[in-house]
């Protein structure tokens, strides 16, 4: 027979074994929960995450299902977006974290996408779309796992190097690739259309056969210091004919694909309009001269040989684009942003970060 004392004692270790099952059940981050902003005046977007309490690092994903404002009645019929059915993009409250998903088909009209969570804290979520004759929507919920997480807190960045041209551009290398954002010497106003351009080499050589990525030469997603004004935009760049093809917007003749000069082709965008190439401004041409003049240093030959042995790719899309690429934009107010670069090469989508101030 157990002593009453002993009784007192196994409950109360039953209690705490119970407690800590369910913490770690629950991933030990507290609740999970998910809201969003309604839609837009046309539409209004329902959304579901699998699983519903994340246990971070979490991969799950994430559901939508878009409906008529006015009648409720379910959305099936949608136009492509940079070649997908929807986008949907994952920021982190303090602009650290970043990432990028697409869906080509719904299934029992919802369609979902991959989403993935590292840490606890605040996600926002961009969802582009584009119901069938209609403008492209943007959706944003917020998703809290446990503690709210800390604010963003960007620092504009400077290049510590001894190059000529440090204060004209910011380079950065991920994935092999030396990304370098070139400024200028002017700043970025808002309220002003501005173009921000981008400058790719690797082993200090020009890429010029980047692959397309969602129907484009790269695309730029933005948003300001508050996750409040998020915005999307496409590349434009010159483009090269890398394998003929018979499709009437590529075909070429054989001096064209002999030959080394770039070729202004069009290629369809996922919008259906080719973006054009545009003029740079006068500081952005004069700083990019300077940038190329002075090449990022190559590898030393011991670096080079891993990545020597990549050779040519033995399947190549119908183009190539580089080593620059051209984003306008009109920022809507001054302060700090947040921007990702994504681009394709060797088949692997690259994404690079910076920071834009922008003065009043």
């Amino acid at each position: 027979m157990l002593s009453a004392m002993s009784k007192r004692r196994r409950a109360s270790f039953l209690l705490v074994l119970v407690m800590v099952v369910a913490l770690v059940v629950n991933g030990c981050t507290g609740a999970t929960s998910v809201t969003s902003d309604g839609g837009s005046d046309n539409y209004s977007v329902d959304i579901a995450m699998d699983p519903p309490t994340l246990n971070p690092p979490q991969l799950g994903s994430l559901t939508f299902q878009v409906k008529e404002s006015e009648t409720g009645k379910i959305v099936n019929s949608f136009e492509p977006v940079a070649e997908a059915l929807i986008h949907n993009v994952i920021i982190r409250k303090d602009l650290q974290f970043f990432r990028h998903d697409a869906a080509q088909h719904a299934v029992r009209d919802q369609v979902s996408v991959a989403a993935y969570f590292p840490s606890s804290g605040t996600f926002y979520t961009y969802t582009m779309y584009k119901p069938a004759g209609a403008e492209v929507q943007t959706f944003k919920s917020t998703i809290v796992s446990g503690e709210a997480g800390p604010e963003a807190r960007l620092v504009e960045e400077r290049t510590l190097s001894s190059r000529a041209d440090k204060d004209l551009s910011i380079a950065k290398v991920t994935n092999g690739l030396t990304v370098a954002w070139v400024k200028g010497s002017t700043p970025i106003k808002a309220g002003e259309a501005s173009q921000l351009l981008f400058h790719i080499t690797e082993q200090g050589q020009p890429v010029t056969s980047l692959w397309p990525v969602y129907g484009a030469p790269g695309h730029v997603w933005l948003v300001d210091d508050k996750v409040e004004n998020f915005t999307h935009l496409m590349a434009s760049a010159e483009s090269r004919v890398l394998v003929p093809s018979a499709t009437p917007a590529q075909k070429t003749t054989p001096d064209q694909l002999s030959s080394s000069r770039p070729i202004l082709t069009e290629i369809p965008t996922g919008s259906g309009t080719p973006l054009p190439v545009p003029t740079l401004v006068p500081p952005l041409k004069a700083a990019l001269s300077t940038v190329t003049a002075v090449p990022y240093p190559t590898l030393l030959p011991v670096q080079q040989i891993p990545q020597g042995g990549v050779g040519t790719q033995d399947v190549l899309p119908a183009v190539g684009y580089g080593p620059d690429l051209v984003f306008t934009h009109n920022f809507p107010h001054e302060g700090l942003y947040k921007m990702w670069l994504e681009v394709r090469w060797r088949d692997q989508v690259v994404t690079t970060d910076f920071v834009v101030r922008v003065e009043q």
